[in-house]
């Protein structure tokens, strides 16, 4: 065979490279456009589905929206009970509120504190339905109260209706005997 010109080996030089190129895009860019491909295919199906359960589902963004009211009051109510006090704040708590009063204590008795059973979280009561308030499910602990004190007749009725007023005091009982009052309270706290 004769030597090939300097003008064919180019030609092959250029083929050669041309044939690399080719099969290189071939085996490099053909599986990564199908795999493109694919993954485009898998987020249609997985739009199509979404879209599906959207339609299916159309209360979906309404329960949401309860929820998160819900939960709202939750915390709201969750404020209106006290955190766990010791005795002696407790103590002073009531006495207080007896001297602002003009009162003077004659008498405090505290129960230890136990677990109320009747007492689990308060219901919320939404637009028809009356929901329970389970996100947290433990049960409030209640301390009973006996306070004697004396002073004058209304100002004991204004100590009864403070005790009224506050959220995690119950008055169980009270009477006035001869400028002597006695109140039985019940305090909830968590």
């Amino acid at each position: 065979m004769s030597k090939l010109k300097k003008s064919e080996k180019m030609l092959l030089y250029i083929l050669a490279c041309v044939v690399i190129f080719t099969c290189g895009s071939y085996f490099l860019v053909t599986p990564m456009l199908q795999q493109y491909n694919a993954n485009q295919e898998a987020l249609a199906l997985a739009l199509d589905d979404k879209m599906q359960m959207e339609l299916t589902n159309p209360t979906l963004a309404s329960s949401k929206a309860t929820i998160s009211q819900l939960e709202k009051k939750v915390t709201e109510l969750e404020q209106n009970i006290s955190v766990p006090m010791e005795n002696y704040e407790i103590d002073r708590l009531i006495t207080g509120m007896s001297l602002k009063r003009n009162l003077a204590a004659q008498s405090l008795l505290l129960s230890a504190a136990v677990p109320s059973a009747e007492a689990t979280a308060p219901a919320v009561v939404t637009g028809e339905t009356t929901a329970a308030a389970v996100a947290t499910p433990q049960l409030l602990n209640t301390v009973q109260i006996s306070l004697s004190v004396s002073g004058t007749e209304s100002d004991m009725m204004l100590l009864a209706d403070d005790f009224a007023k506050m959220p995690q005091i119950k008055l169980v009982a009270f009477s006035l005997t001869d400028g002597t009052g006695s109140f039985e309270l019940e305090l909830y706290m968590l």
